[in-house]
């Protein structure tokens, strides 16, 4: 993949910042050479050639090469998941007596969809809505006490 895609790819997925203050070409200069980099010492560590890397197909990877997260994206993966953790546990001990809440609250945690939340904890349309609401609300809360 061409990097300026990857860099714009990153910025509209969230895995990279693009401040308002700086160029448009600047950073997508900057932000090139860091990938580049990147690339190079992604393919070194793996002992991979780095021809093998430029030559591959879209998306392929090369033989015996894993995807590996940059530090910087495991650093915010795991304050990402801190933050998702901290709101959870502050909306749980705010909802402790609130059953049909606290179980759509772990059913979002758990990525469930709505209709399996509905299946699994027998709750109606309006139910599960008003459930929903309430725990949102809570989450909200959370987030006007804990702004980045």
């Amino acid at each position: 993949m061409d990097l300026i895609h990857e860099v714009f790819f990153r910025v509209l997925d969230g895995r990279r910042h693009w401040p308002r203050d700086v160029d448009l070409a600047a950073f997508l200069a900057n932000s090139v050479k860091s990938l580049a980099s990147s690339s190079r010492q992604l393919a070194e560590h793996k002992n991979v050639p780095l021809e093998s890397i430029e030559h591959q197909e879209d998306g392929a990877e090369p033989m015996g090469h894993q995807p590996v997260s940059s530090t910087e994206e495991l650093a915010m993966e795991r304050e990402r998941q801190r933050i998702a953790q901290a709101a959870v546990e502050f909306a749980r001990s705010i909802l402790q007596t609130d059953v049909d809440a606290i179980r759509v609250l772990n059913g979002i945690y758990a990525d469930m969809t709505p209709k399996e939340m509905k299946q699994a904890f027998a709750l109606s349309d309006k139910g599960f809505a008003a459930a929903r609401q309430r725990v949102m609300f809570r989450l909200k809360s959370f987030a006007a006490l804990h702004p980045h």
